[in-house]
């Protein structure tokens, strides 16, 4: 099983079978492994029943579908007297011992082989239960918290090249950045890396002149950088230019899952 980075792939890819679709993944998230669903139609994480949002993908560091990590169970001998059916559908086709692919199952109104796939959902499960989940995570770095700043800008860089990202932890990022720098193709990826922060409700720095807030960034490590933002200054303001990178600083992030209930009213 391979881990997939973020910075190499950014999510799954959709499988092309249903209108609507998921992929069940193993992701890493601040450095937890965890059960999440990817959803290929509003292109972020969901939980992993697939009900609720989760998180957006720039908060996952690595990923790997499922159904890789399955792969390695040895698949059930074929049965040679069997006679082939085809599917109209893009199923797979038959499973669990039934006569029809799922979609057929379900059009021609035919019970499930109920037993076969609580069967199957235990034995996949089983097989989870096995994962050293704690090998998952990428191993700590002692870049600082600007070296990570920089390795950011030069990953998001490579994206908008379409070249090869540097890996994690970086040891050159000061030198790789500064290369980047002389190049002068930092500035569209400096920016992105600028605002796109979570906003941390912590206390940051302020001016009569603009707006600011404090904001933080995920790393594949589980660490967090936090920066000010500044944004606003009016007609002739440029926030992009006051500095923000050399007074960035680590944060450490603790999260909670929250039930929340939203009421939405219309008239009759």
């Amino acid at each position: 099983m391979h881990l997939i980075s973020t910075a190499e792939k950014p999510h799954p890819d959709k499988p092309g079978v249903h209108p609507y679709e998921q992929v069940l993944c193993l992701i890493v998230r601040n450095g937890e492994p965890l059960l999440r669903q990817w959803n290929c139609e509003h292109q972020v994480w969901d939980t992993e029943d697939g009900d609720d949002f989760f998180c957006h993908a720039s908060e996952v560091s690595h990923w790997v579908p499922v159904s890789e990590i399955l792969a390695t169970a040895a698949a059930p001998a074929p049965d040679e007297h069997a006679t082939p059916t085809v599917s109209p559908c893009a199923c797979l086709g038959p499973m669990y011992g039934e006569p029809h692919c799922f979609c057929e199952m379900q059009r021609k109104g035919l019970p499930l082989n109920t037993a076969a796939r609580a069967a199957e959902d235990a034995r996949s499960a089983a097989q989870l239960a096995q994962v050293d989940w704690g090998a998952l995570r990428p191993p700590a770095s002692t870049m600082t918290a600007l070296q990570k700043l920089k390795w950011a800008i030069l990953v998001r860089a490579a994206q908008l090249m379409d070249m090869p990202p540097p890996a994690y932890p970086c040891a050159n990022a000061d030198e790789l950045y500064e290369a980047l720098v002389i190049a002068e193709l930092h500035w569209d990826a400096k920016n992105e890396v600028r605002s796109s922060g979570v906003d941390t409700q912590l206390p940051h720095e302020w001016s009569r002149n603009y707006d600011s807030k404090a904001v933080a960034m995920a790393f594949p490590d589980g660490s967090w950088v936090g920066w000010t933002y500044w944004y606003g200054g009016g007609k002739h303001g440029d926030p992009d230019a006051l500095a923000w990178m050399d007074t960035a600083y680590d944060v450490q992030c603790h999260e909670r899952l929250e039930q929340v209930t939203v009421r939405e009213f219309r008239l009759p």
